[in-house]
């Protein structure tokens, strides 16, 4: 039951923005992966791993092609997305096993599809309105999301996805900094007379909060060597130092603080050494964030 917590924890934050989305009402929801750097462990020849991956019974493109799901030689919009999930729930309720699975012969490229950046471009063209980007990301939220949570519950019975969840997480993180972006440039277009505007304002409240909590999550996955390897967990290590500094910004100083904190005490937990020296380049990185925040603080505040 841990796992399933630890993706309570996860999808808190989104579920709270859905809250302040134009005609989201209580929908839960989402997660992008582009791994260039080396996740090569520290002293990692010494280190003996324990968590063995679940077997691939993932089926071909084909198969998931007569089962209904989208052409995965294109990017997929939210529609496509959730079109996937509507397939791949059907298919992970007779067997979780046959899910696709990150860089597996036979599902590969369905995954990549899944986690592509190139599927969020449209939240990035400059062209677009604002509110045509809101329409755009509700369901790629939402699809992202009910995803996640079937590759969480098969995790939960005891099917282990490292690889497949933390690709997931990234991706969510990497929708999360382009959404905030997109929010706050949607907030100024609202009417503050409109009956909804103080619901929509109390959901941002709750999605900062939400985020602090996400963030916690998946610093707490990091140390959880019994369930990810070890280069799961360095990969997501580096998906968060991808995703925070772009994230971070929208929390307020308090938040902030929280998660520089709780990194400063990572970095020195012995436990955590063969994580090192990504996960001191990530609590630097956030004190550096937190230490600009403060300055700004200060200069608004005058003498």
């Amino acid at each position: 039951m841990q796992i399933v917590h630890r993706r309570n924890r996860l999808s808190a934050s989104i579920l709270a923005l859905l809250m302040m989305l134009p005609g989201c009402g209580e929908e839960s929801a989402p997660l992008l992966t582009d791994p260039s750097a080396d996740h090569t462990a520290t002293g990692a020849n010494s280190y003996v791993e324990t968590v063995v991956p679940a077997e691939d019974q993932s089926l071909t493109g084909e198969e998931y092609s007569r089962r209904g799901l989208p052409a995965w030689d294109r990017a997929w919009s939210g529609e496509d997305m959730q079109r996937a999930w509507r397939v791949l729930k059907q298919i992970a309720d007779e067997n979780p096993l046959r899910l696709p699975r990150f860089q597996s012969p036979k599902s590969g490229e369905i995954f990549a599809r899944m986690i592509a950046a190139e599927n969020s471009n449209p939240l990035k063209d400059p062209s677009l309105s604002v509110q045509k980007k809101m329409e755009i990301v509700v369901p790629l939220l939402t699809a992202n999301a009910e995803i996640l949570k079937l590759y969480g519950l098969a995790q939960a019975r005891g099917i282990t996805f490292d690889s497949e969840f933390v690709e997931l997480i990234g991706t969510n993180f990497d929708l999360f900094e382009i959404t905030l972006t997109v929010i706050e440039e949607f907030i100024p277009t609202l009417d503050p007379n409109d009956p909804t505007y103080s619901v929509r304002m109390g959901g941002l409240r709750k999605m900062r909060s939400g985020l602090v909590t996400s963030i916690s999550g998946c610093l707490q996955i990091v140390t959880e060597s019994d369930e990810y390897r070890l280069t799961e967990r360095q990969k997501l290590v580096v998906y968060l130092r991808r995703s925070l500094p772009g994230i971070l910004p929208h929390l307020d100083d308090a938040q902030r603080k929280t998660i520089a904190d709780r990194l400063e005490k990572m970095r020195t937990d012995s436990t955590l050494e063969q994580l090192q020296p990504g996960l001191s380049q990530l609590a630097e990185e956030v004190s550096a964030i937190v230490e600009r925040s403060d300055s700004k603080t200060d200069a608004d505040a005058g003498p």
